[in-house]
Formats: C-alpha cells, sequence, structure tokens
C-alpha cells in the first residue's frame, strides 16, 4: 500500500507510489442547505477558557470553542479553535454569534486579550507543525473595535521556538507579550512588542528573566503610567520587575507579597494578595508602595474558600471579583483610596455556585463590571458554555445567560427514498440537548418542509436512520440506552403519537420489506466486553414490533455499526466485529434474514482490518464498503467488496476504493439506478498529521468489471473548514442525492448544517428530478414561465438552454425529451 507524509514542504511520497489524479466525477448541484431550524442557543461543544477586556465604549469576549469535534464520528476535526464576540457598554450581546479569530488545524487554545486604544490584540497557543511534528507557538491578531480580524495571517512574536503560556498588556499604543518556554534548556522569560499596525518593531524577543535551573509560575504583566509591570513567582518568592515603554529596566526589583491578582487602571494598580490565611487588597503606585500598608481585608481563607480571584475597573471603582464556594461568583467594590464598599461581597447567582468556572472580569464602560466565564448548568458534566452578567451595585446584577451563542449544529443525516420525494432525517444539538428532526425534500433537493418536523426530542436522542415501505416511512434512533421508532406518511404527518420502543441498543439502522421494517442495532451480551448484533422486525402497519423479543444474528466478540438493506427478497445485515472489546482490529460480516425471520449462516465480507461497514444493493449485486485497517492504523483508506445474491463474492478479494495521503473514513454507499455511488469523510488535503478535519469525497462503483469509476475519487463537499456526517440516496437515471454537515461559521449560524447536493446532472426536461419528463414537469415548466429571479442559475430549474428566462425553447426541450 502507499505511505505518505505530510511536511511543511508539502507531500512526501515514502514508499515511491503515485498519487492517484482526482477523477472529474459526476456534475454536481449547487449546495442547497435545509431550511429552518435557526433559533439560537447555547453551542454544541465544550466553549472554555473565557478572557475579556474593555475597548473604548464595548467589551471583547474570547473564548476556546470546540464546536468541530462535538458532532464528528471521525475524531477531533479541528480540535479547539479561538472566536471572539463583542458585547455593549451595558455587557449586551453585539455579535449574536462569536466570529472566528483561529480555525486553524490542530488546537488554539488559552486565548487572551488587551486593547490598546483604538483595537484589541488577541494573543494564543497554537500547534504549530514542525518538519517531523509539532509544537506550540504564541499567534497573535487584532481585532478591530467593529469585530473585524485585521491580520490576514496571525502575527508571530515569537517565531517557531515553541513558546507558550503567554500573557499581554498594552501601554496605550504598543502591545507586550510575555511568555516563559518550557523546553529543557531554555526557559526564561522573554517579551516582544507588538505594534499597533500589527507590525514588530523590535528585531528579537527581550529576555527580562534569565533562564534558570527552576521554572517561573504566575508571570503576569500589566501597564501604569508609561512602564510595564512583569510579575512572577520564583523559587517561591514573588517579584516584580519595571520597564520601560522600550523594555529597559527601571529601579530595583519589587519584593512583593503572594500575589492572587495584579491589575491596572491606567495610572497605578491594585493587588489582591494572601497573608496566612486572609485575602487582603491594596491600590498600589507604580513603583510598588501599597497605598493602604498591610492592606484591607477582603476575605478570611479559614472561614470561606475563595477561588479565581480577578480584579476590574470601571474608571472609578475597583471591582473585586471571586468564586465562593459556597456563594458562586461574588464581587466587592474598593475606591480609589483602597476603602472596601462591600465587605460581604454582591453574589450574584448562589444558586448555581457549583457550575461556574474560570471567571475573568473587566470593567464596563457603563460603570460596574462583567464578567465571563464558562458554565455547565445546560448539560450538568458536559458540555461547558461561555456565560457573562454584568453587576452594578448590590441591588442591581444580572445571574448570567449565554453568550457562546450558535444555531442548532446539524448532524448525522441518513436519507429515506420515499414516493417521489426524499426524507432526510438529522440530528439537531445545542448545549443539554438535542433533537431527531425530518425534512421532505424533492428529486432536486429543494425541501418541501419550511421547517423540520420534530420527531423525537431529548438530552440522548442521536443516530437516526429511516426507511419508506411505500406507504409510510419509518425513522429509528437512539433514546439514551433504548431505540425507539416512529412512522410518518408522505405529506409529513406523524402517525405515531410518541415514539414507540423497540429494543435497548444503539446506533440503529432501518431498512424495509415487503411493507415491514427490520431494525438492526448493537448491543451488550451477557456482560459488558462482548457485543452482538441484534434485529426485530415491526409492522408497517402498526408500527409494533412482529417479534416477541429482539433476536441475535451475531454471537461475536464485540460488535459495532450495524447496517442493513433489502437484496434479492432478504433483508441483509453488516457489520463490524471487533476481536475483543479492547482490540482494535475487526473484520466485517453479514447476514441475510428472511422475511419470516429466517437467518442465513455468517458471510465474512472482510476477514482482515476493517470497520464502519455500509451496504447497498440493486436487483443482482450488492457491493460492500467500509473503512480498511483500524484507527490504530495511520493508513485508513476505503476498500469494498461486491456480492451475488447467492452469498458468493464477485471479488475474488477486497479492492480499494480510495486510498490517499490521510485517513477515509465512515464511508457510505447507494444504488443510483445504473452504478454504485459511495462516498466517506476524507483528510488528503490535511495540512499536518494532526489536522484531523475531513471533507467529503466520493467515487461511482461499476456492477461488473473493474468496480472502481473514479480513481482517486471526486470531491463532494470540499472545504477548508470541516465537513462531517456523509449520507447517500439513489435518484434514478445514474443520479445520486448526497448530504452532509458542512460547518459554517456565517453570522448567525456558527455550527455543522446539513446540506444537500445532486451527483448528477437531471436529464433535459425532467424539472422535478424524479428521473422522467412527465406531466408534473410540463405543469412546473409553465408555472415558472417569464424572467428568473436572481440568482440565475440556479433560481429556473426549468430554464434548460440557461438565458435566464422559461420560454417556448425550453418548452420544445422538455417535450423532446418526454418518457
Amino acid at each position: 500500500m502507499c505511505q505518505h507524509r505530510l511536511t511543511p514542504a508539502g507531500l512526501a511520497l515514502i514508499a515511491g507510489c503515485a498519487v492517484p489524479a482526482l477523477a472529474e466525477g459526476p456534475a454536481l448541484s449547487n449546495i442547497l442547505y435545509l431550511p429552518g431550524d435557526s433559533t439560537l442557543g447555547p453551542a454544541a461543544g465544550d466553549q472554555t477558557a473565557p478572557a475579556i477586556a474593555r475597548g473604548g465604549d464595548m467589551m471583547l469576549a474570547v473564548w476556546v470553542d470546540a464546536s468541530t469535534g462535538a458532532g464528528a464520528v471521525s475524531g477531533i476535526q479541528g480540535d479547539l479553535d479561538v472566536v471572539a464576540a463583542r458585547l455593549d457598554a451595558t455587557g449586551q450581546l453585539i455579535d449574536q454569534t462569536p466570529f472566528v479569530i483561529s480555525r486553524d488545524a490542530g488546537y488554539q487554545r488559552d486565548p487572551r486579550v488587551a486593547w490598546n486604544g483604538a483595537s484589541w490584540l488577541v494573543i494564543w497557543e497554537n500547534q504549530s507543525p514542525t518538519e517531523f511534528f509539532y509544537q506550540t507557538e504564541i499567534l497573535a491578531a487584532r481585532v478591530s473595535p467593529d469585530g473585524v480580524v485585521l491580520d490576514d495571517a496571525p502575527i508571530r512574536p515569537f517565531g517557531s521556538d515553541g513558546s507558550d503560556e503567554a500573557v499581554v498588556t498594552s501601554n496605550g499604543s504598543d502591545w507586550l507579550v510575555v511568555t516563559q518556554n518550557f523546553a529543557a534548556g531554555q526557559g526564561g522569560i522573554r517579551a516582544r512588542r507588538i505594534a499597533a499596525d500589527g507590525s514588530l518593531p523590535d528585531a528579537a524577543p527581550a529576555m527580562l528573566v534569565e533562564p534558570t535551573y527552576y521554572l517561573y509560575f504566575d508571570i503576569d504583566i500589566d501597564s501604569a503610567g508609561g512602564e510595564h509591570l512583569l510579575t512572577y513567582q520564583g523559587n517561591s518568592t514573588w517579584t516584580g520587575l519595571r520597564f520601560t515603554a522600550d523594555l529597559a529596566p527601571v529601579g530595583a526589583p519589587l519584593a512583593l507579597p503572594p500575589l492572587r491578582r495584579i491589575q491596572s487602571n491606567g495610572s497605578s494598580y491594585y493587588v489582591v494578595y494572601n497573608s496566612g490565611n486572609l485575602i487582603l487588597g491594596s491600590p498600589m503606585s507604580v513603583d510598588g508602595q501599597l497605598l493602604v500598608p498591610g492592606g484591607v481585608q477582603l476575605g478570611n481563607g479559614s472561614v470561606s474558600a475563595w477561588f479565581e480571584t480577578d480584579v476590574g475597573f470601571d474608571g472609578t471603582l475597583w471591582w473585586v471579583s471571586h468564586k465562593d464556594a459556597w456563594e458562586g461568583l461574588t464581587f466587592q467594590r474598593v475606591t480609589s483610596a483602597g476603602d472596601l464598599l462591600d465587605p460581604d461581597g454582591i453574589s450574584i447567582d448562589p444558586a448555581n455556585d457549583d457550575t461556574n468556572f474560570a471567571h475573568r472580569v473587566t470593567g464596563r464602560p457603563a460603570g460596574g463590571a462583567t464578567a465571563a466565564w464558562q458554565d455547565l448548568r445546560a448539560g450538568g458534566v458536559r458540555p461547558y458554555d461561555i456565560y457573562a452578567a454584568s453587576v452594578v451595585d448590590p441591588s442591581m446584577y444580572e445571574t448570567g445567560s449565554p453568550i457562546s451563542l450558535a444555531a442548532p449544529m446539524q448532524t448525522q443525516a441518513d436519507i429515506a427514498e420515499g414516493q417521489d420525494q426524499y426524507l432526510i432525517v438529522f440530528t439537531s444539538a445545542l448545549s443539554g440537548g438535542q433533537r431527531v428532526l425530518a425534512v421532505r425534500c424533492d428529486g432536486l433537493g429543494n425541501a418541501l418542509d419550511a421547517e423540520p418536523i420534530v420527531v423525537g426530542e431529548g438530552p440522548d436522542d442521536a443516530s437516526p436512520a429511516a426507511a419508506f415501505n411505500g406507504q409510510l416511512y419509518m425513522i429509528v434512533w437512539n433514546d439514551g440506552g433504548t431505540v425507539v421508532s416512529r412512522r410518518m406518511d408522505a405529506q409529513g404527518a406523524l402517525v405515531d403519537a410518541a415514539p414507540l420502543p423497540v429494543m435497548t441498543g444503539g446506533a440503529p439502522d432501518v431498512a424495509a420489506l415487503a411493507g415491514d421494517f427490520l431494525v438492526a442495532v448493537t448491543d451488550i451480551f451477557n456482560f459488558p466486553h462482548f457485543r452482538a448484533t441484534y434485529v426485530r422486525r415491526m409492522s408497517g402497519a402498526t408500527g409494533q414490533p412482529i417479534d416477541p423479543d429482539r433476536f441475535v444474528v451475531s454471537y461475536g466478540n464485540f460488535a459495532q455499526f450495524a447496517r442493513a438493506t433489502t437484496f434479492d427478497g432478504r433483508w441483509l445485515v453488516t457489520w463490524q466485529d471487533n476481536f475483543s472489546h479492547d482490540n482494535p482490529q475487526a473484520a466485517i460480516y453479514a447476514r441475510f434474514i428472511d422475511a419470516d425471520a429466517t437467518v442465513s449462516p455468517q458471510i465474512t465480507a472482510l476477514y482482515s482490518s476493517g470497520g464502519v461497514p455500509d451496504v447497498a444493493a440493486s436487483g443482482d449485486v450488492a457491493t460492500f464498503v467500509w473503512r480498511n485497517n483500524s484507527l490504530a492504523n495511520a493508513n485508513n483508506y476505503i476498500a469494498g467488496r461486491r456480492m451475488s445474491p447467492d452469498g458468493t463474492f464477485i471479488d475474488a478479494s477486497p479492492f480499494v476504493v480510495s486510498e490517499m495521503p490521510g485517513r477515509q473514513l465512515n464511508p457510505v454507499v447507494a444504488w443510483n439506478g445504473a452504478q454504485f455511488t459511495a462516498s466517506w469523510e476524507d483528510q488528503r488535503n490535511q495540512v499536518a498529521f494532526f489536522d484531523a478535519r475531513t471533507e467529503i469525497f466520493g467515487a461511482r462503483l461499476a456492477t461488473s468489471g473493474g468496480p472502481v469509476v473514479d480513481a482517486g475519487g471526486y470531491g463532494v463537499f470540499e472545504s477548508d473548514a470541516p465537513v462531517i456526517s456523509p449520507a447517500l440516496a439513489s435518484l434514478g437515471g445514474e443520479r445520486s442525492l448526497a448530504a452532509a454537515s458542512p460547518f459554517r461559521d456565517e453570522p448567525g449560524l456558527a455550527t455543522y448544517r446539513v446540506g444537500l447536493r445532486l451527483l448528477g446532472a437531471p436529464d433535459p426536461g425532467d424539472v422535478d428530478g424524479d428521473g422522467n419528463v412527465g406531466i408534473l414537469d410540463f405543469l412546473a415548466l409553465l408555472g415558472s414561465w417569464g424572467p428568473c429571479p436572481p440568482p440565475c442559475p440556479p433560481s429556473c430549474p426549468a430554464d434548460f438552454d440557461d438565458d435566464c428566462q422559461v420560454g417556448i425553447t425550453d418548452l420544445l426541450i422538455l417535450l423532446g425529451n418526454w418518457g
């Protein structure tokens, strides 16, 4: 097999084999996204590590977003990213969904933010590739008050030397970024100035504190009175170092008390520190003199537990904040003279004291303070959301509301072919809950429902699948550890008043035969270390089980990913069977099941190493596809094999559908009326080995002769952002309907959304895309007679001659292709 390695210089062919050229593939329609389901809520996926800074008459909150990995079957996708949203002077959101600071390969984490009087600078730790591995690097980008990222490429203040754990400040003009490198033999505290225009005025970073045999901790940098103040803990002592704007040392080092937090107001500082069990605070001059010698007692650690202390300044008052073990997020006001106004604190939401973590605070432009924190109240243990709240005085405060908003995340799509229509079922998720939704569409991918139909709703509802028995659809999905079902008619009406239990298990699939349905799942067999494949027949007429209980079709070791279809008047079920519960190696098996529940002998599609199979059938050929090799092997590719109705294989051994650089994962397959069409998640365009982002590629597979029509595959959904969850259905006439979930960062979305695409152009005259030219197409043409509205194309499916109007020429084309 070909082996490849991605390096900064490009693709290296290790085994000396050629990379197949990308196939041209069938014609692709524009992507049509499903309508509706757009009400914003807390974003799916963990949102963590917030930072917040005032800037002029607004504030900028930044945080780490893990949305791209939230709905992905194939790993972490974009891993961690840095996003931001502006808040107005009172702390209310300006940007209803966050905008992207960095959504690059690998992780971006631990953001910090500072304002220089004209714009913000956001810094973060970035996973950056090296020739053979990767390193952590500090990157930066400026953000304007309009919410525009001003730097096309991130600023690299320390170059490729592996810096991490950085802090940032501004003296009102330049920014100063400070970091410590944890690499052996390097260390030390270094700094780099960044000018207002994003340039680096110094030729190299400045070493502020030389490396030594121990590390430095709690490094912070602030600016006041035209100076910078570096504070850090080293060898159990706290030190402050003063520097001019151009980083020349000022005066002698300052011996500081054990600091909890230090914050500047532009002309002086406020420090919060420990003295035994006491938590003390005092304003401090630029030269390190405490305005209140001995400090003012803010809290007592022997009475209550203080965590996560922070300080903000609103132009008049200091705002000291901390998380109290019993009262939650708590604030205290302190005057410029150091007088404490709230000795008992202002607890803004004690009812949720155990849900908020990692808070940061800044002074509000309108007076008071605004805090941002990560909060898990939506989902218990996970996921985290970013909340914000403002406080003005003891009688005027907010309890917090989410600011990490997005449209519902749409993933796990499946397509059922109905009568002159198609049903798309998918999972729609926000933080702490999700729904199973359905949308009907026509043969051109146009939605027939303005809003999705809610099929199921619950915190654990996921993994939907659907099939059509000629009259009704049956939709199945996970509801916790139980698989449930619900029937729907062709008009979109739910036949069952509520979901009906099918059996325990997970990740179900369903197929229809002779009016009834077969549901296939995998579940624990006797003991959690063993899993089997189970099936149960369901009545299409009543929705109730036909069989008194589910029955086993595999007695393997650890079954997963069951899939079902119909072939030659029988059901055909395939699954992955790991050799043991802790062994990544697995084989692909299959079995026929007759309409009367008679189970055939087990068929081995591949006894080697593979997983996540799918199967589709024509009249006389069934085609299996799967991911070859376990995920422990870096060389994952898509393989396949064809089978006759008698269970014998057409291919003497499995064939390669697509083997390209990176991994090829999670394939699906469908019959398009003349050929099979496969699609899968593909990492061939990854920029480094840790780049887990996938796109959707595909290939057509013949029923006889050489199986792969499109060597190397063709792009189905290509994007720099992740695309996941492929699904396929036949449109007939050598055409397929493809679904996938591209990640969309447009305002009002910021999440995965299900899109549809036609593979193969419809015949001229086939307005509704059903594979036939007939009366419905004639009526649709007459209904769109005249000029086409923009955008043209594709606004007029009946504009066959592409002149942006429907007229006599288009009518003649339709009549000439009648039938």
